[in-house]
């Protein structure tokens, strides 16, 4: 369920999704820090300096499994003879808070939703009877990205036709930076890895909460939103965040006010799985 869970954080309250999938952080605090760094390094007196360090790095944020192992080797730090690297790292992993990272990119693409079904489906090929718990007990949040989708009247401009007798309407700079959304992302940007900071990329509520709702909820959430954004005729789903679907050939739908029949089949199929 680990790729279900991963890309359904992606989708973003507004429905769209960023473009680019970076490696998870993990997070290893607390008590399971103290214990990991003492069963990978040793219990005794003679392992007090190594351990104490391990668990310093263990506290001193998130980190990626290959920056782990860099902290320790700068700091000289072994692990015990009887643990390998791959069952330090597997412990690590499996006693630590994952966060998925990712990266907003340019623009949204108009079919990076469809994929969700797919891994959905094949999880359930294998694991039928976790469907429910997939859907319903889990609590995931909802990406943050820096730009906005801008509304109808900044974006709908209208540019003369080529014999320039007449003009047409286009769509143009469909994102927009919001200095609304960075602002609040750069207050997260303080300690030593800003960067790897879990909740830079997550919504929060207003009370300074991480926004987080179950799988089920996010499929319906972005079911009603692509529903809405069908174009005038309710057939194709409009590429109104400035980039198509997968088709580099349709680039220019969008500028044209453009929509797209693809992103509307899989919206009936995306429907009756949540119905």
């Amino acid at each position: 369920a680990f790729d279900v869970k991963q890309f359904l954080s992606f989708i973003q309250a507004d429905g769209y999704e960023p473009l680019t999938v970076e490696a998870n952080v993990f997070t290893l605090d607390g008590a399971d820090a103290h214990e990991v760094a003492e069963w990978a390094v040793g219990k005794g007196d003679g392992f007090k300096g190594p351990r104490d360090a391990l668990e310093a790095i263990f506290k001193g944020g998130s980190l990626r499994p290959g920056q782990l192992f860099q902290l320790m080797e700068d700091q000289e730090i072994r692990l015990h003879p009887s643990v390998s690297k791959e069952e330090f790292i597997n412990e690590f992993v499996s006693r630590s808070e994952v966060a998925y990272k990712a990266t907003f990119g340019d623009g949204f693409w108009a079919d990076h939703w469809d994929y969700y079904l797919d891994l959905i489906e094949s999880y359930l090929s294998v694991y039928p009877e976790r469907e429910e718990a997939l859907m319903y007990d889990n609590s995931l949040p909802y990406y943050y990205a820096p730009a906005t989708c801008q509304p109808r009247s900044k974006k709908y401009t209208l540019v003369p036709k080529g014999d320039g007798t007449s003009k047409h309407v286009q769509q143009l700079n469909a994102m927009s930076w919001d200095a609304e959304k960075t602002a609040r992302q750069n207050a997260f940007l303080d300690g030593d890895q800003p960067w790897l900071d879990p909740d830079v990329n997550n919504q929060h509520t207003e009370g300074g909460e991480v926004f987080t709702s179950s799988p089920i909820a996010k499929l319906t959430l972005l079911a009603s939103l692509k529903f809405a954004t069908r174009d005038p005729y309710g057939m194709g789903i409009e590429y109104e965040g400035g980039k198509p679907g997968w088709n580099d050939a349709m680039n220019g739908l969008v500028g044209m006010v453009g929509s797209g029949m693809p992103e509307t089949y899989e919206l009936q199929l995306l429907l009756r799985y949540i119905e």
